[in-house]
């Protein structure tokens, strides 16, 4: 008999310990998709602060296709063209679609620090994220994506 009972205080011990861990983990998880959101959050505050009145840039983004668009924001505006074509979205509704300006980008990686298990991103000197490199799941492949800012240049 305290054989038996031996062994389910030893499988009670071990069960509360499993999920012990499991707890903590979970909260370690939200405790650093939090201080991703902080760091985001800080980076945006430079880029706010350096913002300048009129610029454009070329967006590269995708996965295993992808596509590129510049954009130019002048006049607390964003005009989007696709490489070979002006998007105009009075005209052509919908043409300017999943395309993102700075602030947008800003709010993808948020989105995405949230639950993309490696997410690195290198930010300019004037603080736009200039690259951004996600891979939604360590052990699968073909899965990564990617987010570029590239010839920015103040106009």
């Amino acid at each position: 008999m305290n054989d038996l009972k031996h062994y389910f205080s030893s499988i009670s011990i071990g069960v509360v310990g499993v999920v012990f861990v499991y707890v903590f983990y979970g909260f370690y998880l939200q405790l650093e998709i939090e201080n991703r959101k902080a760091r985001i959050d800080e980076r945006l505050g430079v880029w706010l602060k350096n913002e300048p009145n009129a610029y454009s840039y070329v967006v590269h983004e995708g996965c295993m296709l992808f596509r590129s668009y510049q954009v130019i924001h002048k006049n607390g505006e964003d005009l989007f063209f696709d490489m070979k074509l002006y998007c105009d979205p009075e005209e052509s509704p919908g043409c300017d679609a999943g395309k993102r300006n700075i602030l947008g980008i800003f709010e993808e990686i948020k989105r995405i620090s949230e639950s993309a298990e490696m997410l690195d991103v290198t930010y300019s000197d004037i603080g736009y994220p200039s690259e951004v490199d996600i891979d939604w799941r360590r052990d699968t492949i073909d899965d990564e994506c990617f987010i570029a800012v590239e010839d920015f240049r103040e106009i």
